[in-house]
């Protein structure tokens, strides 16, 4: 299995389905995770299960359908030092939090 220790991640929906497994795998291999879902009760379950792996988490409620909220979330990121190196967005027509960060 490879690994991702230390790497940031940055996986939105992670409160159900695909999001949900990406973190976990991804917490298996390592990586520190920035997890976001619009759904409280579904990033609860999915930070609960991550940290039980000793993942180093840092969760935030976010509906990414809301550009200023997406924005915030990343620049948010970005003062606590959390450098993505992977970043798993929900299909959706915005911009990657990379695009928020300074270079």
């Amino acid at each position: 299995m490879s690994t991702l220790r230390g790497k940031v991640a940055v996986v939105t929906g992670a409160g159900s389905g695909i999001g949900h497994a990406l973190a976990i795998e991804l917490a298996k291999r390592g990586a520190r995770l920035a997890l976001s879902d619009v759904n409280e009760a579904g990033l609860a379950e999915t930070v609960e299960k991550v940290t039980s792996l000793h993942a180093e988490v840092h969760a935030a409620l976010l509906d990414v359908s809301n550009r200023d909220a997406f924005g915030a979330y990343a620049r948010e990121l970005a003062r606590a030092r959390l450098r993505p190196r992977l970043v798993h967005a929900l299909p959706l027509p915005l911009p990657s939090p990379l695009d928020y960060l300074p270079a």
